[in-house]
């Protein structure tokens, strides 16, 4: 179903919007959709990306928690997991010695 909508705009947005969609021979209630369509994907993906983040600080923050906890930060020390070439190189080595 198809909604109105009164819209008000100031003199330079609008003569802005009228160059624009007169170029690209649209009429002006089609391009005014598709801009509105292009605004609320762009804010439907930060609003997404923001949810992301709190939900990656909230994972964080438990792990952290069950680690204290369980007392296996401590086991963990200062020990640093190994480089990316190391772990390539460890794979490397294994897989000449297991053949």
């Amino acid at each position: 179903m198809v909604k109105a909508l009164s819209l008000k705009l100031d003199e330079g947005t609008y003569r802005a919007t009228e160059k624009i969609r007169k170029r690209l021979k649209l009429p002006r209630n089609a391009y005014i959709r598709k801009a509105i369509g292009h605004y609320n994907a762009l804010h439907d993906r930060k609003l997404l990306e923001r949810d992301y983040r709190e939900a990656s600080c909230r994972l964080g923050a438990a792990h952290l928690r069950y680690l204290r906890e369980t007392e296996l930060l401590d086991d963990l020390g200062d020990r640093q997991p190994p480089a990316p070439q190391a772990r390539a190189a460890s794979r490397s080595v294994s897989q000449r010695t297991s053949s």
